[in-house]
């Protein structure tokens, strides 16, 4: 064999081995989320024999997410449709019926056209209408998208529904929806412009954290003053050592060099401790939304002639 087929020969080989490894867990993930789908929908099929309805199509939901499928979309919209959520059951029904059409599946076709025929008079339907000209406006029912001027089916019970737009205040209503055959029409008013841009946070400073700082200022005032007498003392040591014997010349001006010392580290200890705590207090302190100042301009006379003022 010659070396340039070896050296193609082994680049196949390790192309072939690299693609083995990384399908063969990829596959069996798949064979696994399978088996699991496969028992969650056994299970689901078991409660929904015995009425369990609630309990069934969360295992439903599941069974879905592992493994796609018209069947068990059709299987969860006629859970839905047992424990009266119509609208959640119709949606899913027409996903369900795309899927099996894909999927060539005639039977399925069939069963799921059947089964929306008998469901549809039975929605109950909202249908919210925007204040005129007001296109730009965002509508939300319990929290996801919907849109204006349209009978949409939703599910029975309380709903709230939230309208917003760029520069307006919200408007909130909670929406009562009966079960079934119910058709509920929201004529949304004109919305106020927002307050929201006529605020500030504003951080209050309590007294204690000026005085702290105030003690700051004069503990390192006192530091420094410390340490230059410590550098006088030590300059005048050094000049009387100068004219005496050097063994003699240890306690000259130590013991005063030493206590501007101690003065110094105290001081300055202390002027750490106030700043500290002064900036503790302003961040322990929350911000409060204060209203923003309107525009003004005020021109006040004072001592050395006009102050001028103002406020954007």
């Amino acid at each position: 064999m010659s070396r340039n087929r070896l050296a193609t020969t082994s680049a196949l080989l390790l192309v072939v081995v690299f693609t083995a490894s990384s399908v063969a867990p990829r596959a069996l993930a798949d064979d696994a989320n399978k088996a699991a789908a496969e028992q969650l929908f056994t299970d689901a099929k078991t409660l929904m024999d015995l009425s369990k309805f609630a309990e069934a199509c969360p295992k439903l939901e599941q069974s879905q997410k592992l493994d796609p499928g018209s069947g068990t979309l059709a299987r969860l919209a006629y859970c839905y449709a047992h424990t009266g959520k119509l609208a959640r059951a119709w949606s899913t029904y027409r996903e369900a019926l795309a899927s099996a059409k894909a999927a060539g599946n005639i039977k399925r076709v069939d069963f799921i056209i059947g089964e929306l025929a008998d469901l549809e008079p039975r929605l109950s339907r909202l249908t919210v209408v925007l204040p005129k000209g007001a296109t730009e406006l965002v509508i939300e029912l319990d929290g996801q998208a919907f849109v204006a001027g349209s009978a949409v089916p939703v599910d029975g019970g309380t709903h709230a529904l939230v309208v917003s737009g760029k520069g307006k205040k919200p408007w909130e209503s909670a929406i009562e929806i009966a079960p079934e055959k119910d058709a509920k029409t929201v004529t949304v008013p004109a919305l106020d412009a927002s307050t929201d841009e006529s605020t500030t946070n504003e951080k209050h400073v309590p007294t204690m954290a000026y005085v702290f700082v105030g003690a700051g200022a004069v503990f390192t005032l006192a530091a420094v003053g410390a340490r230059l007498a410590v550098s006088a003392g030590l300059d005048d040591r050094q000049a009387q050592c100068a004219t005496q014997l050097a063994t003699a010349c240890d306690d000259v001006g130590k013991s005063k060099v030493r206590t501007w010392e101690g003065i110094s580290f105290v001081t300055g200890g202390l002027a750490l401790a106030s700043f500290g705590a002064a900036i503790y207090l302003y961040a322990a302190t929350p911000s409060k939304e204060q209203p923003k100042p309107t525009a003004f301009v005020r021109v006040s006379p004072t001592l050395g002639g006009l102050q001028l003022q103002g406020a954007f």
